[in-house]
């Protein structure tokens, strides 16, 4: 049994016992979509020319969410590796590796500005990155309220 993901006219089919659509996100600016399946690979699409443009290799295992910065020129994704992974749209290259996580990365965003990114895991820690800087700012505890 299997699915198939729709970009505009053309479709890709995906085997249900091997890949399906993880997480998608597309870019602000509406000119990209980014697409995750478990095969870690994450694929960036051309909305306006309904075409794959790359395929972006890096993780070690799925990745598990995908988030454009504001400007749409970096690509943030999370992995069930642990790790969030910083990717230049333009070059379609890896910029930089966040490591800090114990636990898989679930969820990530940008600030509206651009210059922070949020991650998470589902066990209640949530690290904010200096985007600018590529490291880590400060951890926040969900589970410790003052």
């Amino acid at each position: 049994m299997g699915f198939f993901v729709f970009l505009a006219s053309e479709c890709e089919p995906v085997s249900a016992q091997n890949q399906f659509a993880w997480s998608v996100a597309f870019s602000p600016d509406s000119e990209t979509l980014a697409s995750a399946t478990r095969d870690q690979t994450i694929k960036l699409w051309d909305v306006t020319t309904d075409k794959l443009i790359a395929t972006l290799k890096g993780h070690e295992n799925e990745t598990s969410s995908l988030a454009f910065s504001p400007d749409s020129n970096i690509l943030a994704s999370g992995s069930i590796d642990t790790t969030v992974k910083l990717w230049d749209v333009t070059t379609r290259k890896l910029k930089t590796t966040l490591k800090g996580h114990t636990r898989e990365t679930y969820f990530v965003a940008f600030s509206s500005d651009g210059k922070t990114l949020a991650s998470a895991t589902r066990n209640e820690i949530i690290k904010l990155w200096d985007v600018t800087m590529d490291k880590l700012r400060t951890t926040l505890h969900s589970s410790k309220v003052d």
